[in-house]
């Protein structure tokens, strides 16, 4: 089983915000998941790492795509005083970003282009066994 190469920022907690949110215990959703509680209690203290498979299976039983609830609550910085408008999107203004909030965006775009690089070796190994 493939295992995420990057850390996703207190993943644990976010699954275990959404399985409160939907009024599940650690014992039913190790259950829908096929491991043991004390297995999926370790997921959501950060003790072990998530493979991308686990990850869906978490996502489909929350409903949510991935890509929705693994990026909640994750500090970005977008306040109106740090973004301005240009073109279709907007550009951050780094000088007016206190240190540390500069220092947490500075890592968000980091594992962004770690985990974009990830999914492009993954599209690339997919296409491979496409031709095989």
């Amino acid at each position: 089983m493939k295992k995420t190469p990057f850390e996703v920022p207190n993943i644990g907690e976010k699954i275990r915000k959404l399985r409160e949110a939907k009024s599940l215990t650690q014992e039913q959703m190790a259950d829908l998941l096929n491991i043991t509680q004390t297995a999926y209690g370790k997921i959501e203290r950060g003790e072990s790492s998530v493979s991308w498979k686990r990850l869906n299976q978490i996502s489909e039983i929350f409903e949510k795509k991935l890509s929705e609830w693994i990026e909640m609550d994750t500090p970005a910085g977008y306040s109106n005083n740090l973004c301005k408008i240009k073109g279709n999107g907007f550009v951050i203004q780094p000088e007016n970003m206190p240190t540390n909030e500069r220092k947490l965006y500075e890592e968000q775009i980091a594992l962004l282009k770690e985990q974009n690089t990830y999914l492009k070796e993954e599209v690339d190994y997919l296409r491979n066994l496409l031709k095989a």
